[in-house]
């Protein structure tokens, strides 16, 4: 499988360092197009394809993965129109910018739109996904194998639920980032020093993470085994619901919907 990334910024590089590490692609199987060919130098030393001319980059390949900002969108794309063999397969990592956008920018039909997030710079990932219908079963079975060198992945049901799944797991990292703020500065506030206290808190939601996803149990009884009748945990749950955590948590992941309503819009 010969893979092209258009756009070595963050993401890019990361899943292009990904592909190399799990041995996915061999580095001459990968061609990576900047136009800042010398922040790639380190790719270029592992005998990755460097360049900075994007139609040679998308030449003769299987999958051109296209890693830019979305309001670079317009200017990296059109010059690519019509250029593309129509056997290479697109994924897009843009948010807001739509397979139907895509599709008219270049003249090409087989399109995945792809929303990961951050933690794929560690390969801990999640990536939702969503297939043009004309994307072939391998071309499907292609983006599975590069989105699991980044972490998790999930083909969703239609295109709309992207959207959905950048409310949750696009920006989701943030709300975590945040609670664990929070749990920091609580127990600052109720005495431990900021190392202790950044220790606990992150080694708390890393812990709570694994046996949540290692645990054949449901999320409610595991709940349910820290919570001990009038203790602690009781009283802690007892302000959670008062306070509606669990209902401004879906509130806050609403508006991060419509904004990426509105975002595809423009």
């Amino acid at each position: 499988m010969k893979i092209s990334i258009i756009g070595g910024g963050v993401m890019g590089s990361a899943i292009a360092a990904a592909l190399l590490k799990k041995e996915i692609i061999s580095p001459n199987e990968l061609t990576i197009s900047d136009l800042d060919k010398n922040k790639l130098s380190s790719f270029a030393e592992k005998g990755v394809n460097i360049t900075n001319d994007n139609l040679e980059a998308v030449g003769k390949t299987d999958v051109i993965l296209i890693a830019v900002k979305p309001q670079m969108f317009n200017g990296v794309l059109a010059p690519l129109k019509a250029k593309i063999e129509a056997s290479s397969l697109i994924i897009s990592i843009a948010a807001g910018v739509t397979i139907q956008t895509i599709q008219e920018l270049l003249n090409h039909k087989p399109v995945v739109r792809v929303m990961p997030n951050t933690p794929a710079l560690i390969s801990e990932g999640m990536s939702g996904w969503f297939a043009d219908v004309s994307v072939s079963a391998d071309q499907k079975q292609q983006v599975k194998t590069i989105l699991q060198s980044i972490g998790a992945e999930a083909e969703l049901q239609n295109e709309d639920q992207i959207d959905s799944i950048t409310a949750l797991s696009g920006s989701g990292p943030a709300y975590v980032f945040l609670f664990i703020k929070g749990l920091i500065e609580g127990g600052i506030e109720l005495g431990l020093s900021e190392e202790t206290a950044k220790i606990a808190a992150i080694q708390t939601v890393l812990g709570g993470s694994k046996l949540a996803f290692n645990s054949d149990q449901d999320l409610q009884k595991l709940i349910e085994n820290v919570t001990s009748k009038g203790g602690t945990t009781a009283a802690a749950r007892e302000k959670f619901a008062e306070l509606n955590f669990k209902n401004n948590i879906t509130k806050a992941m609403q508006a991060a919907y419509n904004r990426a309503k509105k975002l595809a819009k423009k």
